[in-house]
């Protein structure tokens, strides 16, 4: 016991033992912390140096393992606790969080449906804290404007792509509509009679029955119009239109062809003969009935009739074209019997027809065969000096010889053969009026040409007579188309339109045979016309009738009263002569002053300067 200090294996402890050889094993140094095991039983041993002066006291701490181990298992349930509770915070934050993003998105997402069904109207914003989100809801909204503005802009073309499909269909209704249609009364025109009637020949050549085509022409039609008035006219047509319409079945065919032209087409008339023509028969007598009943006109209460050609037609093989002639030549026969009145196309009908057939063919063939030619038969002034001409067709047929024209002008205007024929005279015309311009004899001389009413009617009769100016170089200073009244009877505004524009070019206009048809002095005041002829027909009986005296006096002061030239045709007496130029006629023509002769004779009169020596420094009274 009188030692303070003692070697450790003194001690007699297995642990200190087992810690110095621990801290022997870490190379006697300072031992932050060492685990050793003694019988099985973890130790821990710290060693740390303190300074004693010169020497070192070094400190062993021992203590066991266990002393230094926590409770894991209370560890383990606060850590399962705190888990549980973390967990459970997390879960209500996320929750929170996940409603807090669905919620806007979900109204995000009813928009968006709303949207789909183009309902644009204002919703709720959608109100977020998270900047994505709001982002989002920003670029939705300005999205369903652009949608909506999308949306007005197309709601608005579709209104006009709608409106403009309307009018196409009723543009396409009225093109349908004036393409097969009349546009005064409303009936089938010439194209859908046509298509009506081929149909009924093919089908009626099947079935062996008859069927009838009924051709009719209303009488004194432009006197009602000249009286009346073209709008009280057209009132009456479109009653005639109607009445007539009550005369037949559904399935017959009432068209108008123009003018005061109709046809019916009754269709399915039986297969005895006989028996189809007492139905077209009755058929024409109710026509007649019906249109002699008085029409309710305004203030006026008229009375007219009507005359009817009527042909049958089956399994003959007839054509359409063939079917229009009959029936046009067995209505002239009921026009030509009285009027009021209906005729059968007959055999006698059907000599007449072969025979102008015929003609129609060779006049064809002479056209294209260049066996027509031009005369010429002077005008002139009251001086009798040659101021012009008037062009006269004449056709040099191989087969019969010369042919003047009222042999084949009816020909070519039922044909349609007019319409070349008159051009072809327009042409020829024309290039003489060009070659005469280097003439110092003939280049002062004016030409007449007549124009057929039908040529008057084209479309594009001006241009035509431009396009043939242009091309042959004439002056049309040095032109002049005579028209007769018949050409005012159709159409009048076309007729005005034309002569209007070519009256800008330069051409002179006649009005040719005043005073022998319905003669209406609204033409005259309303036509720009630069001549008016007196027809030959008061000149020849001028001296001997007193009638025939005082119309020539009158259409020469008429036509001075409205600022026109007056030219007499068919002058062939000196008496006739001098009678005309103390009315003050302005111009003469007729045998008096030479007949019609060739390009020559023309120019060897002006070359001669030719005058009747009666009027050598004769003045009118």
């Amino acid at each position: 016991n009188g030692n303070l200090l003692k070697p450790s294996s003194a001690l007699a402890l297995p642990v200190v033992d087992q810690a110095l050889e621990a801290w022997h094993e870490a190379g006697e140094g300072a031992l932050p912390v060492a685990r050793f095991t003694v019988n099985g039983r973890q130790w821990l041993v710290g060693v740390n140096p303190y300074k004693l002066g010169q020497q070192s006291l070094w400190v062993f701490t021992i203590a066991p393992a266990a002393d230094f181990a926590p409770d894991w298992s209370d560890i383990a349930a606060g850590l399962a606790a705190l888990l549980v509770v973390l967990v459970a915070a997390a879960t209500a934050m996320s929750k929170l969080q996940t409603r807090a993003i669905a919620r806007p998105l979900e109204e995000l997402l009813r928009q968006s449906q709303r949207i789909g069904e183009l309902d644009f109207s204002n919703s709720v914003p959608a109100k977020t804290s998270i900047q994505e989100i709001a982002q989002l809801a920003d670029a939705h909204s300005k999205m369903r404007e652009i949608l909506q503005r999308n949306q007005e802009s197309l709601e608005q073309q579709s209104d006009r792509l709608h409106a403009q499909v309307q009018e196409l269909q009723k543009a396409q209704e009225q093109i349908h509509h004036l393409a097969f249609f009349d546009p005064l009364t409303h009936l089938p025109n010439r194209r859908l009679l046509s298509d009506r009637l081929e149909h009924a020949l093919l089908q009626h050549a099947r079935s062996g029955h008859y069927g009838a085509l009924l051709f009719m022409d209303l009488d004194n039609f432009k006197t009602l119009n000249d009286t009346l008035g073209h709008g009280v006219g057209d009132v009456w047509l479109r009653e005639v239109a109607k009445r007539l319409s009550r005369c037949v079945r559904a399935g017959d065919t009432v068209a108008r062809l123009g003018g005061d032209e109709f046809v019916v087409v009754l269709e399915a008339l039986g297969p005895d003969e006989s028996a189809a023509r007492q139905s077209s028969e009755r058929v024409a007598i109710k026509m007649l009935d019906a249109l002699r009943q008085p029409y309710d006109l305004g203030k006026h209460h008229p009375t007219f009739t009507a005359s009817i050609g009527i042909t049958l037609f089956g399994s003959s093989g007839v054509t359409s074209d063939q079917l229009f002639k009959q029936a046009d030549m067995a209505m002239y026969h009921a026009k030509a019997s009285g009027r009021d009145r209906f005729s059968f196309f007959g055999p006698d009908m059907q000599a007449r027809l072969a025979t102008r057939t015929e003609l129609e063919s060779e006049l064809r063939d002479g056209l294209e065969q260049d066996e027509l030619f031009l005369t010429y038969q002077p005008q002139v002034d009251r001086k009798g000096r040659l101021k012009g001409a008037e062009v006269l067709l004449r056709w040099q047929s191989p087969k019969r010889g010369l042919v003047m024209p009222g042999e084949f002008i009816a020909v070519a205007e039922e044909s349609g053969l007019i319409l070349p024929l008159g051009q072809w005279v327009l042409r020829q015309t024309c290039l003489t009026l060009a070659r005469w311009q280097s003439d110092p004899f003939l280049g002062s001389l004016e030409l007449a040409v007549n124009v057929s009413a039908r040529q008057f009617r084209e479309c594009n009769f001006a241009d035509t007579v431009r396009g043939i100016l242009s091309e042959t170089g004439a002056p049309p200073a040095r032109l002049r188309l005579e028209l007769t009244e018949s050409a005012l009877l159709d159409e009048v505004e076309t007729v005005i339109s034309h002569i209007h524009e070519l009256r800008a070019m330069g051409v002179g206009f006649s009005l040719d045979d005043f005073g022998t048809g319905y003669s209406s002095l609204t033409y005259l005041k309303r036509l720009p016309l630069t001549q008016l002829k007196i027809d030959r027909s008061f000149v020849r009986d001028l001296l001997d009738d007193d009638n025939d005296a005082v119309i020539a006096r009158t259409l020469i002061a008429l036509g001075h009263s409205l600022g026109l030239q007056v030219v007499a045709e068919g002058v062939e007496t000196q008496a006739q002569l001098d009678f005309l130029m103390a009315a003050g006629c302005d111009g003469y023509q007729g045998y008096l002053f030479g007949k019609p002769g060739v390009e020559a004779d023309l120019q060897a009169r002006q070359q001669t300067g030719a005058e009747s020596p009666e009027w050598v420094d004769w003045q009118s009274p």
